[in-house]
């Protein structure tokens, strides 16, 4: 299921909000745990927290726009069955193999 925006606003009030209760980086460690976040060695709670919002923010807007220009949608998947092409024929010019 897509998020919505007021998903991520709650989840951004809820990370980044201010509360006396719990600091900013213990409400994110408990997001990145929740949603399942990967993250770097060096990377720190709030950053993955921020980043992954950010990701879903660009997430649910791509999938508004597209939504909202169904002429789109058939060209958005012939690139990305392109790109996949692509990819693979990249592999295989570089002698790694590419996934059939």
């Amino acid at each position: 299921m897509a998020d919505t925006w007021e998903a991520i606003e709650q989840d951004l009030e809820e990370v980044f909000g201010y509360r006396d209760d719990e600091r900013p980086q213990e409400r994110a460690h408990s997001y990145i745990k929740q949603r399942q976040v990967m993250r770097g060695f060096n990377d720190t709670a709030l950053q993955v927290a921020a980043t992954d919002m950010c990701r879903r923010a660009y997430e649910a807007g791509r999938a508004e726009a597209l939504a909202g220009m169904p002429e789109i949608q058939g060209v958005a998947a012939d690139l990305t069955e392109a790109s996949g092409k692509l990819l693979n024929l990249a592999l295989e010019l570089r002698g790694t193999g590419g996934a059939r």
